[in-house]
This record gives C-alpha cells, sequence and structure tokens, in this order.
C-alpha cells in the first residue's frame, strides 16, 4: 500500500510540475503580448523543453532533477519580469516528502 501511495504522490508531483512550468511559459506570452515587449526566446524554449521532458519522468530522482532545473529557469524568468518593471512570482514546488 505504502508503493501505491508513493506513486500517486510522485503522480501528483509531476503534475504540480507540469502546472508550473505552463504558468511560466504563460507568463512569458502574457507579459510579451501586454507590454509589448520582446519576448526572450530562449527562456521560453527552456520551458517547451522542460514541458517535453516532464511526462517521461519514472522516478523522483529524474523528477527532482526537472525541479531543480525548473527553479533557475524559474528565477531566470522572474529576473526578465523584473527588467520590464513587471510583478514576478514565486511557484510552489514539490518534495518527495510532501
Amino acid at each position: 500500500m505504502a508503493e501505491y501511495d508513493d506513486f500517486l504522490l510522485f503522480l501528483k508531483a509531476k503534475e504540480i510540475c507540469v502546472e508550473n512550468l505552463k504558468s511560466m511559459q504563460s507568463s512569458l506570452i502574457q507579459c510579451a503580448d501586454d507590454k509589448q515587449v520582446d519576448m526572450e526566446d530562449s527562456l521560453y524554449q527552456r520551458t517547451i523543453v522542460e514541458l517535453d521532458g516532464a511526462p517521461a519522468m519514472e522516478s523522483w530522482e529524474e523528477l527532482e532533477q526537472l525541479i531543480d532545473q525548473s527553479k533557475i529557469l524559474e528565477r531566470d524568468i522572474d529576473a526578465w519580469l523584473s527588467y520590464h518593471d513587471l510583478t514576478s512570482y514565486s511557484l510552489a514546488w514539490p518534495t518527495k516528502s510532501s
């Protein structure tokens, strides 16, 4: 039963990661459209790469690596938003223990 619970926790964590990545991607698009600033393509492309890889995650170790990379991406997007005088945000990322 504990193994089943751990698997459900893993699936929920993966779902949260995908939602966070989509949120970051949407923020880039919306801010570029609303403020008429050039979207930094490298940030957008990084969100695509992370989103494409998320469904293939099969272990906590892989997911934790994705989370670490996504947190770095989130910081970079926050810096881009701040540079354009836009509000940044903070996302809650899952952990294996939660």
